[in-house]
């Protein structure tokens, strides 16, 4: 085991490790694509929870109104009971004399309590004209209660003495009402959530993301990089990007865990990385190969540890198989290399 400074060493080179900005940058703009499912399932979560608090918190109901005229009596100065507001009438209409028509004519289907549940008067802007709206989750008895209250307002209308008469003029059945659709809000909050949420976990991934990808991946672990070749061979790119490393022998590259060259083994590290193969017989000179964005800066440093604990000297490092227009981008080659 390590000794405990060797490990502390090893977490502070991680993480005080300076971020690549624009490697990291160019990551995140080539995976820009990746919101797209987000803000959609964002939007989607935001429309089934939209839906499905809107199918439990908002029963259905139904609302049915009734409008009457009220011809006033005339008092013995000659002037008209006009002195029946909205507040007056909205009281009125679970008292007594009204209520005792309308129970009655219902057949006690309900009781004052539910007709103040469902019932509401108001005066529109001609104090004549009585409008009596009715709204309740049962739309039987919200059109049972109508009917009863038209006939009760109009029996009432022939018992008091403030009117002449109280007719119906306008009867509109009970209705299925329309919740306040706010859909569009849910979808578009949800969208908005789903973008920052993606956001977020793109950047956690990318910065926690530690695989080998460029030169930079490898400056802090005391390691010389020898070489850089291309998934598609760009002979070019390759001469520009190699053109102030390290001269060395750069064997076959043979994809085998172990390829012996004229002076060095090279080993591949992206087999070290999935299993833990055997090292090569001590005092030999060897050259890592990393493939791009196959293995972690975790697992180069491991094994080169375990080598140089080995007895063998580590000549350097491959970065192989590199995504070249990374690399362009990375760079700035673009012009150059169209040339």
């Amino acid at each position: 085991m390590k000794p405990l400074t060797d490990r502390c060493a090893d977490r502070d080179r991680y993480w005080r490790r300076p971020v690549d900005t624009r490697k990291q940058m160019l990551v995140f703009a080539r995976n820009i694509w990746k919101l797209i499912p987000g803000v959609a399932a964002g939007a989607l979560l935001g429309a089934l929870i939209w839906m499905g608090y809107h199918a439990l918190a908002d029963g259905t109901e139904y609302r049915a109104y009734s409008e009457f005229y009220l011809d006033f009596a005339l008092t013995d100065n000659g002037e008209a009971y006009d002195y029946y507001n909205g507040y007056t009438w909205n009281d009125l209409m679970t008292t007594d004399r009204i209520a005792g028509h309308t129970l009655e004519n219902l057949g006690g289907k309900t009781d004052v309590a539910g007709l103040e549940r469902v019932t509401t008067a108001e005066i529109l802007s001609d104090i004549r004209v009585l409008r009596v709206t009715f709204t309740d989750s049962d739309e039987t008895l919200c059109g049972d209660i109508q009917t009863a209250t038209e006939q009760a307002l109009v029996t009432f209308g022939q018992e008091a003495r403030e009117f002449e008469q109280i007719s119906v003029i306008k009867t509109v059945a009970p209705e299925r009402m329309v919740a306040d659709n706010r859909i569009l809000q849910a979808v578009m909050l949800g969208a908005v959530i789903g973008l920052l949420v993606t956001l977020g976990v793109m950047n956690f991934r990318y910065l926690l993301d530690d695989t080998v990808m460029m030169p930079s991946d490898l400056s802090d672990l005391g390691l010389d990089l020898l070489e850089i070749t291309t998934a598609d061979h760009d002979e070019k790119l390759e001469s520009r990007l190699n053109a102030y490393l390290t001269d060395g022998d750069r064997g076959d590259g043979s994809p085998a865990d172990v390829s012996v060259g004229t002076d060095h083994i090279y080993l591949d590290a992206s087999q070290y990385q999935k299993t833990d193969a055997a090292l090569p017989e001590a005092g030999e000179s060897v050259i890592i190969t990393i493939p791009y964005r196959r293995v972690s800066r975790s697992t180069v440093a491991l094994l080169a540890e375990r080598l140089t604990a080995g007895g063998h000297h580590v000549k350097g490092v491959r970065i192989t198989d590199a995504d070249s227009g990374f690399y362009r981008a990375y760079y700035a080659f673009e012009a150059a290399s169209k040339g």
